[in-house]
């Protein structure tokens, strides 16, 4: 038994052992090029039906392979050349002897020796004959395999742009739908952007948020375990922060709010450090907090509903999706033009 991969490029059968046939299509490619020194690259290898195979699925997972119904291959480095591909040419020089052994045959004097001289000239016609049919056979037998090679992918063709007639059609739909709810969305992306700078002006009470900011500093902390370097940083962080902190309560009093071009004001900063900082501001808080006497002065609490809302999902905090939602929209709206 043998494994058979037809090369329709220039019509010639491939064959290989069928211990192929329960590796990997990839196996197979490199089998092709160790044999026929065709580059991996440049193998594309498809079943009747147009089915392209893929690499890390195993040859006998398709129902071809045989004689009958090869793995047809194409060789792309051959189809992108100038120059047409080489067909074997094959020659009988047994018809050449043939055409002599005849001539001989008829000067031949008609005696009985002739007789039997020329009846085995015939079988050997014969013989040269059933070849030459078995050869013809075969031609039109590759033909037949190139016609079904070439009718694989037209069919691989046409599922691809089947698929791609889909997806246009899914994007041409949400498309139209965009065009018809830009003006909505961007009024929404303005009001939540005003929303932000609103929600930066809201105090919380310390009471009840306290304890749940510690909660989700911890549980935002804990699947990486600390060490003495990010201590260090840290230390380093809630420092540069705390010289910051009276700054930063004033530019909360009066932040600007989202313009409609989608880029915020230099009160509100959008950066990872400013989130940094500010997480480091609250924990830094809850801190000394813990560490003040019972009888001394309390710290102050300075903790913004907008600040509560970033601590819940950072990093994804509302001002970066408010700004990348902008983003978006002009990118679009500036590829419309």
């Amino acid at each position: 038994m043998k494994l058979y991969v037809f090369q329709v490029n220039n019509g010639s059968t491939l064959t290989f052992d069928t211990e192929l046939a329960v590796q990997t299509v990839l196996d197979l490619k490199h089998a092709i090029q160790a044999k026929y020194k065709i580059a991996v690259q440049h193998q594309v290898l498809v079943v009747n039906g147009g089915e392209c195979m893929v690499a890390e699925r195993r040859v006998c997972s398709y129902s071809a392979g045989t004689d009958t119904n090869p793995i047809f291959l194409f060789n792309k480095e051959m189809i992108l050349s100038d120059r047409a591909p080489t067909i074997p040419k094959t020659t009988f020089s047994i018809e050449n002897e043939m055409e002599l052994k005849v001539e001989e045959s008829l000067m031949m004097p008609a005696v009985f020796h002739t007789v039997a001289s020329r009846t085995q000239l015939a079988v050997e016609m014969f013989e040269v004959a059933k070849k030459l049919c078995l050869f013809c056979e075969r031609l039109v037998h590759d033909e037949h395999l190139q016609h079904q090679g070439w009718a694989a992918i037209m069919a691989n063709l046409d599922d691809c742009t089947l698929s791609y007639q889909k997806l246009l059609m899914k994007f041409d739909t949400a498309y139209t739908k965009y065009q018809q709810d830009f003006e909505d969305i961007k009024l929404k992306l303005t009001k939540l952007g005003i929303a932000v700078s609103v929600m930066a002006k809201i105090p919380l009470l310390e009471s009840l948020t306290r304890q749940s900011y510690r909660e989700s500093l911890e549980k935002s902390s804990s699947p990486h375990p600390r060490t003495s370097d990010e201590d260090e940083n840290e230390d380093e962080e809630v420092g540069e922060t705390s010289t910051q902190s009276a700054i930063s309560h004033k530019n909360r009093k009066s932040p600007s709010p989202v313009s409609g071009s989608g880029e915020a004001s230099s009160q509100a900063s959008f950066s990872p450090q400013h989130r940094l900082k500010s997480s480091c501001s609250l924990k830094a808080a809850l801190e000394e907090e813990e560490e003040s006497p019972e009888g001394g002065a309390t710290p102050s609490f300075n903790v913004t509903l907008l600040d509560w809302i970033n601590v819940q999902d950072r990093p994804n905090d509302v001002e970066s999706v408010v700004r990348k939602c902008f983003d978006s929209i002009n990118r679009v709206s500036n590829s419309r033009l």
